[in-house]
């Protein structure tokens, strides 16, 4: 069985003596880390990976927010936020926050790719 692991690591020393230091996504397989990193991000947060190798998450920039997709280093922006997870068809879960009539409600939602 392969294992693999997303997440994120942030260099706590950077970030007391640096304002910009910036967070990375890294993934772990077979004993060594790969960092995740969009172009022009000021962190990157990978959230989900399938069997195929493609990894989403949301990144930050001067701009805001965005979620990506992440197929073999070529990153997509994909016009949603709150990935939670992508299956093997490619199918991208998560979640967002939808204000209305004052009241924060959270949603479910699956995003094609």
């Amino acid at each position: 069985m392969k294992i693999i692991l997303i997440g994120v690591f942030i260099l706590a020393v950077l970030s007391v003596a640096t304002p910009d230091a910036r967070g990375d996504g890294f993934e772990y397989s077979g004993g060594a880390f790969t960092a995740i990193n969009v172009p022009g991000a000021s962190s990157t947060d990978p959230t989900g990976i399938n069997g195929a190798g493609e990894i989403v998450g949301t990144y930050c920039n001067v701009s805001g927010c965005q979620t990506y997709l992440d197929n073999g280093g070529a990153f997509t922006t994909i016009n949603a936020l709150g990935p939670t997870g992508i299956n093997d068809a490619g199918q991208i879960v998560g979640t967002y926050c939808n204000v209305s009539a004052g009241l924060k409600r959270l949603h479910f939602r699956r995003f094609c790719s």
